[in-house]
């Protein structure tokens, strides 16, 4: 496990499905930079074999190689049953060319050139972050909580964070589905503006993981996003 961007730690081999030299390289120093580890495949053929022998956690799969492209090397994993996210990487970023990716099976769609922050949020949409062990029991502070006009912001969000993980622990004892996504859906919005990103990132994930129905993933992450909560402090209040 290694520590990325912004605290962020990743683990896994991600597959690259590129032909082009210089992005095989930028994609491959990108995701080392947020932990993962990478397999180059330099054709759509290449990439799904690879699949026979090794597992991997995400496919960043450009859509035009050689020998077989990777609109038709989404089609033939997920016919397959390969289930882990693809993420379709073109040059295309024309109406019509997100779509024409995810009817062939991608998950996602990010156009060229590919950043850091866009590469980051959109596996976070799909990969849950590691847990750093040295950080289980350290408090979270708001990044508002140093300015004396916002902290409130956070002071605010806290407390109302509180009532928020009564009702989720209400709403997954009645398996109430549709309010548990509201709540999350509600964190999701308001952890990052009060100065929380982790728990931003954090109900993201959750909330897909409700979507997509994957009960026992979800038991797994509520347990850790009830870690973060009780580790969320509340600012000071600045004289």
């Amino acid at each position: 496990m290694k520590k990325g961007t912004d605290g962020i730690k990743f683990s896994g081999d991600v597959l690259v499905a590129e032909d082009n030299p210089s992005n095989q390289m930028l994609i491959m120093l990108l995701l080392k930079k947020l932990g993962f580890e990478t397999t180059i495949a330099k054709d759509g053929q290449i990439a799904v074999d690879l699949f026979e022998s090794k597992p991997f956690r995400a496919v960043m799969m450009d859509m035009m190689m050689p020998n077989m492209n990777g609109y038709e090397a989404t089609r033939t994993l997920r016919n397959r049953g390969v289930e882990v996210p693809i993420i379709a990487v073109t040059a295309n970023a024309m109406a019509g060319d997100k779509e024409k990716c995810l009817v062939a099976g991608c998950d996602d769609y990010i156009s060229k050139p590919i950043t850091m922050e866009k590469l980051k949020q959109t596996l976070l949409t799909f990969l849950e972050p590691e847990a750093s062990n040295d950080s289980e029991q350290t408090a979270i502070k708001s990044e508002l909580a140093n300015d004396p006009d916002l902290c409130i912001v956070a002071e605010m969000f806290v407390e109302r964070l509180n009532q928020l993980t009564d009702s989720i622990k209400k709403a997954m004892q009645d398996s109430d589905v549709k309010k548990l996504k509201d709540l999350f859906h509600e964190i999701k919005g308001a952890g990052g503006s009060a100065g929380f990103p982790i728990l931003t990132e954090k109900s993201a994930y959750i909330e897909k993981l409700i979507i997509d129905n994957k009960p026992d993933e979800l038991k797994e992450s509520l347990d850790e996003f009830y870690n973060i909560c009780s580790r969320v402090e509340a600012p000071q209040k600045i004289s």
